[in-house]
């Protein structure tokens, strides 16, 4: 074998060994950026269960009058109202989002019936709708996070009965993961 063999034979043992190499780089680059794609397709990674409240439920201004009346929001912000009360300012339902793993079986409750206190006395009674129409009592978890958002109809006396004021209360939602 002479010298220019040997040097030709290297030439095309190091490019064989280039184009393997950047082959195996190139897959490896390929199928972990898949991967990740897939991922953020589905809105899913994994994380520790918890849930966080995103906005308060809120009825806005309500002035009574001799009669009273009662103020519904819906889980989408529809707003309605009967009887002797006049309504101002902005509402808005309760939003929270569930952090769960995705393809999870999961539970909620909470009390349907809450009283609120106002600061200067007097109570109101405020009863939750059921949860928006994407989620049940128990659903599969399908994105993360999954948003649970609450309205509800709050009974409100005649003036002379409820104290001007601001009312509140605590909405408890509980939550139990039942497929693991």
């Amino acid at each position: 074998m002479n010298k220019e063999q040997c040097i030709f034979g290297h030439f095309i043992l190091s490019d064989i060994m280039k184009v393997i190499f950047f082959l195996l780089v190139f897959f490896s680059v390929k199928g972990y950026s898949q991967e990740i794609l897939d991922t953020q397709n589905l809105n899913c990674f994994k994380t520790t269960p918890h849930l966080s409240m995103v906005q308060n439920l809120n009825f806005g201004k309500i002035i009574p009058y001799s009669q009273g009346g009662n103020i519904t929001v819906s889980n989408e912000n529809v707003v309605s109202k009967t009887g002797d009360i006049v309504l101002q300012g902005s509402t808005l339902p309760a939003c929270f989002d569930l952090f769960m793993d995705c393809g999870k079986t999961v539970l909620i409750s909470y009390l349907k019936k809450i009283t609120l206190n106002g600061n200067h006395g007097g109570t109101l009674s405020l009863k939750l709708n059921d949860p928006d129409c994407n989620i049940k009592s128990s659903f599969v978890t399908h994105s993360n996070p999954t948003r649970i958002t609450l309205g509800g109809t709050l009974t409100i006396g005649s003036s002379s009965k409820t104290p001007v004021g601001e009312y509140r209360g605590i909405i408890q939602i509980n939550y139990t993961l039942i497929h693991q």
